[in-house]
């Protein structure tokens, strides 16, 4: 769902984790980004990591050609936004 306008933009990664959670999905360990293009992948955006944060994604793995690259999801997003309504006082 991406396109030229950057803000209008849905990521893959975000389509696919609401689709889970409409599906019933509530907790999600793994997301796997892989593609078929030349290019090589890069790590999701922060809005699509702050999501994956949300609905507990302990790892993202990318997969180029033969290359595999395991993350886990600290690494990639160390201060995930809270929710300060839930937060103790």
């Amino acid at each position: 769902m991406e396109n030229s306008s950057l803000g209008l933009t849905v990521c893959a990664e975000r389509v696919a984790i609401f689709n889970a959670v409409s599906n019933g999905e509530r907790k999600i360990k793994t997301i796997v980004l892989t593609s078929n293009l030349d290019k090589p992948i890069y790590p999701p955006c922060g809005a699509c990591l702050q999501v994956m944060s949300e609905f507990g994604v302990e790892e993202v793995i990318i997969v180029h050609g033969d290359k595999v690259i395991r993350h886990n999801i600290g690494e990639l997003f160390p201060r995930p936004f809270t929710d300060w309504r839930k937060q103790d006082s």
